[in-house]
């Protein structure tokens, strides 16, 4: 490889290396990452018989990913609990999965200028930041990486169909599905967004290499079946009648062209964004439909002219689709990183425009380079906000509504720094947004065991009693907790304001009821004698 061939790669190399450096004075965070290492058996045992025993054999929280926790066992072998080190090796299997799609992407199209455009907007977009900065999408960064192994493979392939090389395309996938389930959409890709699909003077698969794709589906359906088998295990399927397929249909074509505008509108991203409790309307359903629908048929019905749409078109929609919302596994309906292996199709249709661009009107080139610029620093604030559990949970809460979650988390975090106060007021928060979650109500116990955490709850709750006087959920907070805290007279009275007032839903009344019964099997029968 001559100096020529090298200036590309190493752009792109040097490109992440700036813009992720800063990680290596970064910390954990709280949201995932202890279940993924002191949390993790199978990982604190290491390579040991029992620990190799269970992470191959075992889920973990729902995932069956083995290669993905030896990773992070290997890591810790290495590093212990030095979080510094393990943000490094992530950025560096970021960094090689950039250069590794300037590859692919110059091998399977023959446009090397059109590959590094793509390649280097995607290693230095803010939208995927999430996978790189967060320890815990180690399994996305392992799963990219040997998907891009495997479909290099796979060209090889294609130009020269042996057993040899088939066994080395089906032995890339199998690693990636060891690392993480979302490659199952690898095959469906190979057979359309590749073979369906000439680049000008690209030959076409021949007849006798087009059985691969096809019976790599098989395998894909039953890692597919591996993958749902983990989350129902882990309660982490949504039923139906929580939210209904309308819904589920109507919030994936909306999450669609959510992460494709977000490309070009790089700002509001968050670790967590709260899933919405109501469908959208019918309006937005069909305009979302519409536009989806017809850049589909533009993409198919001028694949012979503009081979690049389609292929790039069809690659976004076919990764996309099992994280698109339409499962609804977890507590994710859209999150970010969700965008990391679906974006490469629209940043090769990016790529190539710019190409043409830029051969067409050389001002397009700096214009290239200012929105390069752009993008630098609008992912460097981004990586910024992953420091600490504070700064990422500040920066989710400042661009996000509702969100309970967050809440929550950021309330754990000020409880192991012994900031009880601030703790205090996350959790009413955290309480008033989701008053079911047993996480918080045990964090809560924790607060009330502290006189710092006392006086915060009492000066919250007085101000959010003056503030939002009415609110039906505030007030159904303050009554839990004076149930904790056994203080009866103020109990039964916001028990009558929640049963009388009509801001309170059924739902409300629900939980009350709930925590009455808990009360009343502890300590006995509140209303003078009379169990409700």
């Amino acid at each position: 490889m001559n100096q020529r061939q090298l200036f590309y790669p190493l752009i792109i190399g040097l490109a992440v290396i700036v813009l992720y450096a800063q990680t290596w004075s970064f910390f954990f965070v709280n949201y995932d990452d202890p279940l993924y290492l002191e949390m993790n058996p199978g990982v604190m045992a290491g390579f040991s018989r029992e620990g190799l025993r269970l992470m191959w054999t075992t889920y973990s929280y729902g995932n069956w990913q083995p290669i993905t926790l030896m990773s992070h066992a290997l890591d810790l072998q290495l590093f212990d609990l030095r979080p510094g080190a393990h943000h490094l090796v992530s950025v560096f299997f970021h960094l090689v999965n950039s250069i590794l799609l300037f590859v692919f992407l110059a091998r399977w199209t023959g446009n090397r200028q059109a590959a590094f455009c793509a390649a280097l907007l995607w290693a230095i977009h803010p939208q995927n930041v999430d996978a790189v900065a967060w320890i815990s999408q180690r399994k996305t960064l392992l799963a990219t990486l040997f998907g891009l192994c495997c479909l290099l493979a796979y060209l090889q392939y294609r130009i020269k169909p042996t057993v040899a090389r088939a066994v080395q395309v089906v032995a890339w996938l199998l690693l990636g599905l060891f690392s993480k389930g979302v490659l199952v959409t690898v095959p469906l890709a190979m057979i359309v967004a590749m073979d369906w699909f000439c680049f000008p003077g690209q030959r076409a698969p021949s007849s006798k290499a087009r059985w691969l794709a096809p019976g790599l589906l098989m395998l894909s359906i039953v890692f597919g079946i591996i993958v749902m088998v983990g989350q129902e295990t882990a309660g982490s399927v949504i039923p139906t009648e929580r939210f209904s397929l309308w819904y589920r249909l109507g919030h994936a074509m909306d999450n669609v062209l959510h992460y494709a505008i977000k490309l070009f509108v790089p700002i509001g991203f968050a670790i967590h964004y709260p899933p919405p409790e109501e469908a959208l309307g019918i309006f937005r359903v069909v305009g979302s439909a519409a536009i989806l629908g017809t850049v589909t048929w533009l993409a198919w019905s001028r694949r012979a002219m503009w081979p690049w749409l389609g292929a790039g078109w069809f690659w976004y929609l076919i990764h996309l689709a099992p994280l698109s919302g339409v499962l609804a596994t977890g507590q994710a309906i859209r999150t970010d990183r969700f965008a990391y292996i679906p974006t490469m199709g629209l940043f090769l249709i990016i790529g190539w425009l710019v190409t043409l661009l830029q051969q067409r009107w050389r001002p397009a080139r700096w214009l290239f380079a200012g929105a390069v610029l752009l993008l630098c620093w609008r992912t460097a604030v981004q990586v910024s906000y992953w420091r600490n559990d504070e700064t990422v949970y500040r920066r989710a809460l400042a661009v996000t509504r509702a969100n309970s979650l967050v809440h929550n988390n950021l309330a754990v975090y000020y409880i192991q720094t012994g900031q009880m106060d601030k703790a205090a007021v996350e959790l009413i928060e955290s309480l008033r947004l989701l008053s079911t979650d047993p996480h918080s109500w045990g964090n809560l116990e924790l607060i009330l065991a502290s006189p710092l955490g006392q006086r915060g709850l009492r000066f919250h709750l007085q101000e959010v009693a003056a503030t939002y006087p009415e609110d039906p959920h505030y007030r159904l907070v303050r009554f839990l907790i004076a149930l904790v805290q056994l203080r009866e007279a103020e109990a039964r009275e916001l028990w009558a304001e929640i049963m009388d007032d009509p801001k309170s839903d059924e739902a409300i009344r629900i939980v009350a009821r709930d925590f009455l019964g808990q009360y009343e099997e502890r300590h006995g029968p509140l209303f003078g004698g009379q169990t409700l």
